[in-house]
């Protein structure tokens, strides 16, 4: 925190920016100036020292753009397979009789799915029908990740086998992460993350480094 502090507070903002941030505060607020010295008052706030609270988001958006623009397109591309959400339809049970039986009733009616996973699953995903999503196919596990990524469309997997669990799995939909604006805000501060580790771990080491003197 104290790393990510002393770089922002080296991030430059116009006076300008600070006046507009201040002018939209007291809008949304319907604050006079009057009720704004009130305010800081009631928070034990110099004017300046709220400035900087609220200038934080448009510093840290600022230090972001500057610092990890260029390393943002090949993060995403690394990070893309985990990106991909997927909507899915899923029947879980602990009898592999039961899950050959619940297979080859939806088989026969491909309809009855959500029917069936309402009725017979044991999971929470019977609330709503079987259907789950959109997540990120991260998330599941990877068995399930390897099935989810080989399944056509609408197909219905024979049962397969996770721990204590049977599972029948049908793909809905695939949605593919694309680099858009909150896509690319997302990489940025993953990057800026990674990078706020490996800065500590330096300080770390060499406070150790130090102690050991």
């Amino acid at each position: 925190k104290e790393i990510l502090n002393c770089k922002l507070r080296l991030v430059e903002i116009t006076e300008k920016e600070i006046q507009n941030l201040k002018n939209n505060f007291l809008l949304i607020n319907k604050f006079s100036d009057e009720k704004f010295t009130e305010f800081l008052n009631k928070k034990s706030l110099t004017e300046n020292d709220f400035l900087q609270q609220i200038s934080f988001p448009l510093r840290e958006k600022k230090f972001l753009d500057e610092n990890f623009s260029s390393k943002c397109h090949s993060h995403f591309l690394k990070r893309k397979n985990d990106l991909d959400q997927i909507i899915y339809s899923l029947i879980r049970t602990k009898e592999h009789f039961e899950a050959k039986e619940l297979f080859l009733r939806v088989q026969e009616d491909e309809s009855s799915f959500g029917k069936i996973a309402k009725k017979y699953s044991q999971g929470p995903e019977r609330n709503s029908f079987g259907l789950i999503g959109p997540v990120p196919i991260n998330r599941a596990h990877p068995r399930m990740r390897e099935v989810m990524r080989a399944a056509n469309i609408g197909e219905t997997n024979e049962p397969f086998k996770i721990e204590e669990w049977w599972l029948i799995v049908r793909v809905e939909d695939r949605h593919e992460a694309e680099l858009n604006q909150d896509m690319e805000l997302k990489m940025k501060s993953e990057l800026s993350k990674i990078w706020l580790k490996e800065e500590a771990q330096l300080i770390i080491n060499n406070l150790k480094n130090l102690q050991n003197f």
